[in-house]
C-alpha cells in the first residue's frame, strides 16, 4: 500500500558516506489521529533486515496524536532510538545491519519526533502534509582544504565539508623585563640574562599580546629613529655634494687662470 507521505533525511555512516532514510506515513483507519510508520534505508541493498523487517526496513511502529495535533508519547509507539549493526552475518529478529558488502560500524540514530514541553516535532494539524525543516547531527567526509589563524591565537583547520577544527593555540611569550631582552637579525628579540623568566599566555589575556589574523607585519623597526638615520644620511650626502661642486669650481679656476 502507498504510503500518505514520505520525508527523506540523510545520515552519515561511520566512513563518512552519505546514505538516505525514508520515513513513510501512513494513516491508520482503525484509530483517528494514528499513523503507521516504516524507517527504511534507501537503496534497501544498504541494509540487511532480520525477521519481522524487510525491504531496508530499519524500524516500524505508530505515531499518535492529541487532539490539539501534538505528540501523544502515550500512545506512539515508534521508537526513537534506532540502531544499526556493524556489516556481518544476518541480524536478529527485528534488527538491521549494514550490508556486508560495505564493511561499516555499528551506528546509533535518534529520532527527535517532538513530545510534552519540547519544541517542533512532529505535529498534525488540518493541511497538507510537509516537512518544514530537519537538522542531522552528522556529516560527510571532507578533506583538509586550509588553515587559519584567529584573533585568540587558535589554528583552526577548515574542511571541504563545511566543518572547522581548533587544532592548536598558539602562545604569547611574555618576561617580566622587557628591557632585557636582546635585538637580533631581522628585527627579533631574544631572551637575555637580564629579561626575566620566560612565561607562555593566551593571547590577550594577563598582559600578553595580542594576534592580528591576516595581517602582514611589514616592518619591526623603530620608525623614529630611522627618520633620524635617513635626515643625517641625507645632510652628510649634501655635504659631500657641496665639496664636489666646491672642487669642481676650483679646477675650472686654475685651468682659466692658465690661459
Amino acid at each position: 500500500m502507498a504510503p500518505d507521505f514520505q520525508s527523506s533525511v540523510q545520515i552519515y555512516d561511520s566512513l563518512g558516506g552519505i546514505h538516505t532514510v525514508t520515513l513513510s506515513f501512513l494513516k491508520s483507519s482503525a484509530a483517528a489521529n494514528s499513523w503507521h510508520v516504516e524507517v527504511h534505508v534507501v537503496p534497501e541493498t544498504d541494509i540487511q533486515a532480520g525477521a519481522g523487517l524487510a525491504n531496508g526496513q530499519i524500524a516500524t511502529g505508530t505515531v499518535a496524536f492529541t487532539p490539539f495535533g501534538q505528540i501523544d508519547s502515550a500512545t506512539t509507539t515508534l521508537p526513537t532510538s534506532l540502531a544499526i549493526g556493524a556489516s556481518a552475518a544476518a541480524p536478529g529478529a527485528g534488527a538491521a545491519n549494514w550490508a556486508s558488502a560495505l564493511g561499516l560500524a555499528a551506528q546509533s540514530i535518534s529520532l527527535e519526533i517532538g513530545g510534552a514541553g519540547s519544541p517542533g516535532g512532529l505535529t498534525q494539524y488540518d493541511q497538507e502534509s510537509a516537512l518544514t525543516s530537519s537538522q542531522v547531527d552528522g556529516t560527510a567526509y571532507g578533506e583538509l582544504s586550509a588553515v587559519e589563524v584567529d584573533q585568540d591565537g587558535f589554528v583552526r583547520a577548515l574542511f571541504t565539508n563545511g566543518l572547522s577544527k581548533n587544532i592548536y593555540q598558539l602562545p604569547i611569550a611574555t618576561f617580566s623585563n622587557t628591557r632585557g631582552l636582546i635585538v637580533t637579525q631581522g628585527g627579533v628579540y631574544g631572551a637575555g640574562p637580564d629579561a626575566g623568566p620566560l612565561s607562555m599566555k593566551e593571547a590577550g589575556r594577563a598582559g600578553a599580546g595580542s594576534i592580528e589574523p591576516r595581517a602582514l607585519e611589514a616592518s619591526t623597526v623603530d620608525l623614529a629613529e630611522e627618520f633620524s638615520n635617513l635626515i643625517t644620511t641625507q645632510r652628510a650626502y649634501s655635504a659631500s655634494s657641496k665639496i664636489i661642486t666646491t672642487a669642481d669650481e676650483m679646477l675650472d679656476e686654475l685651468i682659466r687662470m692658465k690661459r
